[in-house]
């Protein structure tokens, strides 16, 4: 996979995070066309870029936690 389209996939992990559309990691497996262990290791990438993205068990897919803490 070349660094761009790697970015390319990682930015579309992203967005179907922020709008609570990543169910589980075989569905973003199909949507960004890779396997289910890159796109585990893509989440962490994004956890490394200081993303918060949690799992939430109650609604069944993958969030970005954006509380701000005082």
């Amino acid at each position: 996979m070349t660094t761009l389209l790697y970015r390319t996939r990682l930015h579309e992990l992203l967005c179907l995070i922020r709008n609570e559309r990543l169910k589980s990691l075989s569905q973003g497996a199909k949507v960004l066309h890779c396997s289910k262990a890159t796109v585990k290791r893509m989440i962490a990438a994004l956890r490394n870029q200081h993303h918060d993205i949690v799992y939430d068990k109650r609604l069944k897919r993958y969030l970005e936690n954006n509380r701000e803490e005082d």
